[in-house]
């Protein structure tokens, strides 16, 4: 069930949206009796959103594919923006704005909750799962893979001694620019859907959790020898 899962897009997409809030909360500054909670609104709150559209899911993905790319493009300017203005506050002028930028990146946005939510209602029946069952499933890995994050974003900015408004702002550029691309993608894309290609093979989840997990431990291992030589440590 989990291959299924990964192959559809269902985990992929929830460990996505997951990641981006969770990273953007532990960057934020704010306090665990508040964070804890809006990481459980977002998971409730994909899950009444899949129990309100569960019926019309056709109307919602026409809608979709229709305004993807207007909506993508509005989303990647706001939050490049969100960061270069975080960043420059922080070098700048000297001030830390992280406790409210940080709602550009992980605030309920259209395009993540719409793209999770479309994806499980048009997964159920191919998985033979209902509907409601399987949002559930998406909606306690939308809170676990952002609680993670939200943890690892505290050993982020441990290990990389870089203020949180920086990575912040950082983080904010990365995604911003990768929502940059899935707009400049998105008519190319909707433009094939209607063309019969061959099945693509996607590797298990446990092998691809395994390759990022190699590249991750490279990533830190190269980090920590930069960190190194340029304080002498």
């Amino acid at each position: 069930m989990l291959t299924a899962l990964w192959k559809i897009g269902v985990l992929s997409s929830t460990a996505i949206f997951g990641l981006k809030a969770g990273l953007a909360l532990g960057l934020s500054g704010l306090s665990r009796r508040l964070v804890l909670p809006l990481l459980l609104t977002y998971a409730v709150g994909l899950y009444g959103l899949i129990r309100l559209i569960g019926p019309r899911a056709g109307p919602w993905q026409q809608l979709a594919e229709k305004y993807s790319y207007a909506v993508f493009l509005a989303m990647a300017v706001l939050i490049i923006w969100a960061g270069f203005h975080t960043l420059r506050a922080h070098q700048v002028e000297c001030c830390d704005i992280s406790h409210i930028s940080w709602l550009a990146l992980a605030a309920p946005c259209p395009c993540c909750y719409g793209a999770v939510a479309l994806t499980v209602l048009l997964a159920a029946p191919l998985l033979g799962v209902a509907t409601p069952r399987l949002g559930l499933w998406a909606a306690g890995v939308l809170a676990a893979v952002s609680l993670l994050a939200y943890l690892a974003a505290g050993l982020l900015v441990r290990l990389t001694r870089r203020p949180q408004p920086v990575l912040l702002g950082q983080l904010m550029l990365l995604v911003g620019l990768y929502f940059l691309a899935l707009a400049l993608v998105m008519p190319a894309v909707n433009s094939l859907s209607g063309l019969k290609m061959s099945p693509l093979y996607l590797p298990p989840p446990g092998t691809t959790l395994l390759m990022s997990s190699l590249v991750l431990l490279l990533g830190a291992v190269g980090a920590v020898r930069v960190l190194r030589h340029k304080y002498g440590r």
